[in-house]
């Protein structure tokens, strides 16, 4: 039996924005990881600093989606190890991303977040999200050891 009740306790909740803020701040603000891979300037600026309000939310909720279905697949599998863990969410991102990116190119998502960044970056979109989701996991499974 699943056991939803870990992977929504108010524990891994704070932990989970507590990570999501601080990769956020430390690779988007600070390293300004978006602009290496962007070809857009503009659009990255109004993405993540113009209409910062209207995103951040959305992107909140999207990156949480990835890693509660990862964690539900670990969960189901029963895995512990990290690797495993790791491969999961990774397989979780990879599929997902993708299938938008098809979505993309069979122009059936026009005129959305996810065109937009499809269309500056293309198929790397799916590295860029591979390691803003992973390294906010990284930081969650971290602090849940530290916490425990």
């Amino acid at each position: 039996m699943m056991d939803l009740t870990k992977i929504f306790s108010l524990k891994n909740l704070l932990i989970y924005v507590f990570s999501y803020s601080f990769i956020t701040i430390y690779y988007i603000y600070i390293w300004q990881l978006p602009y290496w891979i962007g070809t857009n300037k503009q659009y990255i600026y109004t993405y993540y600093f113009t209409e910062f309000t209207k995103h951040i939310g959305l992107d909140f909720i999207v990156i949480l989606i990835y890693i509660v279905i990862g964690e539900i697949l670990i969960q189901l599998f029963k895995y512990d190890c990290l690797y495993y863990k790791v491969l999961i969410q990774m397989c979780v991102i990879i599929i997902i991303t993708g299938l938008l990116f098809t979505l993309y190119k069979f122009n059936l998502l026009k005129n959305t977040i996810f065109s937009n960044w499809f269309q500056y970056i293309g198929v790397f979109k799916i590295v860029y999200d591979l390691f803003i989701i992973l390294s906010i996991y990284f930081t969650m499974d971290f602090l849940n050891s530290q916490t425990q």
